[in-house]
């Protein structure tokens, strides 16, 4: 058995904390949940979670107007550069501070950073893509001017359209106008009047105007203009005017009963401005008469951030309190996306029998699929009437049942696995699992982590497919992976790495132990700004939830695993939420038996050269899926069988998986199936003597295959009975012909019809029809 897994995806969580992004194509939406980044792919309701992770929760991220950088900052101010198309991460990052603000320029060659009461312009590296010859000049952050005046954090960072200048917003009760560079008779501006802190500030589109919001949900429209009554003297030289200055010639609010805005973005082109407020309401309104376009409520929660997409079509809203995740079409009316996350612990996950599926269950009181199919529940008690009872040194906390129905095994509280025949009723195999399960410390343990092996067990085993590995998780960072027979540790998987969960460290830091205690534990609610952040709602003498004293920490661990039935993946339900391990890796650049003369350039001067069997094995061995595409579709469908006969069996294997693969995402319906009759004609033999290393290749054609025949079925099904609606209607003369042939026979003139041109149905044939 494989035993290669990596971290492939993270599902049940779609929403922590931070704030939204749009790709810009506008169909994809990333959304920060906990130390990891979720790509959610809003046409083909798809998902995936990119590898990398960061020590802490994500606070913020930001992309670059191409979408090709992706920066995202924890909230200790560490930061990973990533690109995005490839998903590797470039470059790792400290800002030495918590980061509150975060926004590339529309050039896309600076990014602005508020971090406290500065804020610090930095240049992006460049890629080859963005360079005219495509150097190189890679490089780390370098910083290009600091800016300080704010007295307080910053709360938004907004660059104007020629990326010449930017505002910032902050919590002061101002907001300021900075340029990039020194810009000849610009000063930096200060704009105040507002009685709370400032959320957001916007320019227009044409920059004349700039619209800045507040907490207390007053909006005001700044313009240049001079002062109402101001009368020119004339001493001032031509072309200036020292009456000119950014003034408040607009005042809006929303008067929203009470309601705090708390989240607000503006749409430059379109004059779009949505506001999301502490009662779960938002409110879409058009710039610069302030008028209401929509209103909808879609939490009982506040909303922590809002995004649109480049068009202005599609607004997306986060709400960190329940996990809740939208997106929603203002125009039609409808939601794109609306997905909650379990809030609470999940307790139990069951994969359905084809693999494809998971069910997970929580504390919640929710039960959420994956792959939204119907599933049916039915609750079954069978008694026996005999039983033997086994004799174990602990409390047991798991049973789990082999495949083949022929062993048990059981999980006890002293860390113990024990292998047990169901026909004798005797013990075959043990493992001591307590160094194994052992790790991580948490804020309060008085003893080491080396030492707290005796405080932890295995809560969760599930056998593996053959029944030869078996998967044990607890409460602990760790998720291990035993050989039943030997009773062998095969692979440790960490669960997290996440610094914000609870028994996540080895070691602990004494500067954080204070005289009242642990200072993660120590509850600063009250020290809130906000009223609705100050107000204790714990209950006293209560062990969930908000305690009395103390705020909790939400500790690590796995209480569920399940193996896929292919074996090919496995998945465990943790803290974090649902976390899939796979063999099958979706990387994007994964290079096979690579040299220095295989590039993409030169890929393609061979395909130009029409040397097609060359150019697909380059192609492969670069392992690009846009490039073999690009060659794959190129290949014309006469020289297809010649391709696949003289394909090297070595690259047999990726030759099947994309051809699988562009079956189920390409219009091409005959080309795709060519290429997979010419394949299994060609390598038919080779495949079947070597039937075991082509298990996954095999059921991804098979799947892909049935479903190209059901949908034919389905649409010549809709076919055949269209056209006997059709037949089945009487063929009725038209006006003009019948009053013609009433003419004609008024003037004596009959015509013969001839009566073989009547239509008289389909004749029917037993035998013959199909």
């Amino acid at each position: 058995m494989k035993i290669d897994f990596k971290f492939s995806n993270l599902l049940g969580t779609v929403y922590c904390k931070g704030n939204l992004l749009f790709t810009p194509d506008g169909t994809c939406l990333l959304s920060p949940v906990g130390n990891r980044v979720t790509v959610f792919d809003l046409i083909n309701n798809k998902s995936h979670t990119l590898p990398f992770s960061h020590r802490r929760n994500i606070s913020r991220i930001a992309l670059t107007p191409q979408g090709n950088l992706l920066l995202s900052v924890d909230e200790d101010g560490r930061a990973v550069l990533t690109n995005l198309p490839r998903q590797l991460a470039l470059y790792y990052f400290s800002f030495k501070g918590p980061v509150t603000a975060l926004a590339f320029s529309p050039s896309g060659r600076h990014f602005a950073v508020g971090t406290g009461r500065h804020v610090e312009v930095w240049r992006t590296p460049s890629t080859p893509d963005s360079g005219a010859d495509g150097e190189l000049e890679f490089a780390p952050f370098v910083r290009h001017r600091v800016h300080a005046g704010h007295h307080d954090t910053v709360q938004s960072v907004e660059w104007s359209g020629d990326s010449r200048f930017f505002l910032s917003a902050a919590k002061d009760l101002t907001a300021r106008i900075w340029s990039l560079d020194s810009e000849e008779g610009f000063v930096p501006t200060t704009l105040a009047g507002h009685r709370e802190r400032v959320l957001g500030a916007w320019f227009s589109s044409d920059q004349e105007s700039i619209y800045t919001i507040s907490q207390d949900g007053a909006l005001f429209r700044w313009a240049y203009v001079a002062k109402a009554g101001h009368v020119d003297d004339g001493d001032v030289p031509e072309g200036q005017d020292l009456s000119l200055r950014w003034r408040i010639v607009q005042r809006h609010y929303f008067l929203q009963n009470d309601a705090k805005v708390k989240c607000a973005a503006f749409h430059s082109s379109s004059n779009l401005l949505v506001a999301g407020f502490s009662n779960g309401l938002f409110g879409l309104y058009e710039m610069p008469e302030f008028n209401m376009i929509h209103t909808l409520s879609i939490s009982q929660n506040g909303i922590d951030f809002v995004a649109m997409n480049k068009t202005g079509e599609w607004l997306a809203f986060g709400a960190s309190k329940l996990g809740q995740l939208l997106v929603w079409e203002w125009q039609s009316e409808s939601y794109i996306l609306k997905q909650q996350g379990h809030y609470d612990s999940m307790n139990a996950l069951v994969y359905s029998p084809d693999g494809q599926r998971i069910i997970t269950t929580a504390d919640d009181g929710k039960i959420k699929k994956f792959q939204n199919v119907h599933v049916s529940y039915k609750d079954t008690i069978l008694q026996t009437q005999t039983s033997e009872p086994l004799q174990v040194q602990a409390d047991v906390l798991d049973v789990a049942f082999r495949p083949d129905s022929k062993q048990i095994a059981v999980s006890t509280l002293d860390g113990q696995l024990t292998f047990w025949s169901v026909s004798d009723a005797s013990q075959q195999a043990g493992v001591d699992g307590r160094r194994d399960v052992s790790g991580g410390r948490k804020l309060t343990d008085r003893r080491t982590a080396a030492n707290a092996a005796g405080t932890k067990a295995f809560g969760a085993i599930k056998y593996s497919a053959d029944g030869t590995c078996i998967l044990a998780g607890g409460t602990s960072k760790y998720i291990c992976l035993y050989d039943v027979q030997s009773g062998t540790l095969l692979k440790k998987f960490t669960v997290s790495v996440n610094l914000s969960l609870d028994g996540t460290q080895e070691f602990l830091n004494s500067r954080n132990l204070t005289e009242a205690g642990p200072a993660g534990l120590i509850d600063d609610q009250g020290e809130a700004s906000d009223l609705e952040d100050r107000i204790d709602r714990a209950l006293p003498g209560s062990s969930r939830g908000d305690l009395s004293r103390r705020k909790t920490r939400s500790e690590v661990r796995v209480t569920a695993v399940g193996f896929s039935p292919t074996g090919r993946a496995f998945c465990a339900a943790s803290t974090e939420g649902l976390l899939i391990y796979s063999l099958d890796h979706a990387l994007q650049f994964d290079p096979f038996d690579l040299d220095i003369t295989i590039t993409t350039a030169s890929t393609l001067k061979v395909l130009a050269e029409r040397d097609y069997l060359r150019a697909l094995v380059m192609a492969f061995r670069l392992n690009e899926r846009n490039l073999i595409r690009r060659v794959y579709e190129a290949i014309p469908v006469a020289d297809i069988s010649l391709v696949v006969k003289s394909l090297p069996t070595v690259y047999l294997a990726l030759l099947l998986r994309f051809v699988a693969q562009a079956a189920d995402e390409t219009p091409h319906l005959e080309f795709n199936l060519l290429w997979l009759e010419a394949s299994l004609s060609a390598h038919g033999r080779y495949l079947k003597d070597n039937s075991g290393s082509f298990p996954a290749e095999m059921r991804t054609v098979q799947r892909a295959v049935s479903r190209i025949q059901s949908d034919l079925a389905r649409m010549a099904d809709d076919n055949i009975y269209a056209l006997d609606y059709l037949l089945s209607q009487p063929i009725v003369t038209p006006k003009r012909d019948l009053m013609e042939e009433v003419k004609a026979l008024a003037d004596g003139q009959e015509e013969s019809v001839d009566v073989e041109e009547e239509w008289m149905g389909l004749e029917y044939d037993g035998e013959n029809s199909t």
